[in-house]
């Protein structure tokens, strides 16, 4: 059997002599055998690549949708804080103003928790 000529053995026409009774027969039986197994390990190993990626992407679209929500708060605080100092005699409107500042960032940050656990 010569092993180095790959046309003939994809073939399958070589024949191999059993160990055990001396029949002969081809080797392409025990080659596909071997190739379906690889395939099929091949496409289990794919399915989960291709679930872990949807994983990774779920995640992704979490902490970007996290990231844009801290920066909108961040935003809104900065516009708060300008409006206070605009009317920083009226107490009333400086107190409520930090407490829906403050109220911004901790909804804004709970977001970001929630996503940094996916």
């Amino acid at each position: 059997m010569n092993l180095g000529d790959e046309a003939a053995f994809d073939t399958g026409c070589y024949m191999v002599v059993c160990q055990k009774c001396g029949h002969n027969g081809p080797i392409a039986s025990t080659r596909a055998a071997a190739l379906a197994a690889w395939a099929t390990e091949n496409r289990a190993a794919e399915r989960k690549l291709i679930a872990r990626i949807g994983e990774l992407e779920t995640a992704l679209a979490a902490e970007k949708d996290a990231h844009q929500k801290l920066r909108a708060a961040a935003q809104a605080v900065r516009s708060i804080l300008a409006e206070i100092e605009v009317r920083e005699d009226d107490c009333a409107y400086t107190t409520a103003s930090i407490g829906r500042a403050y109220q911004l960032l901790d909804q804004a940050l709970d977001a970001e928790t929630e996503a940094a656990k996916c």
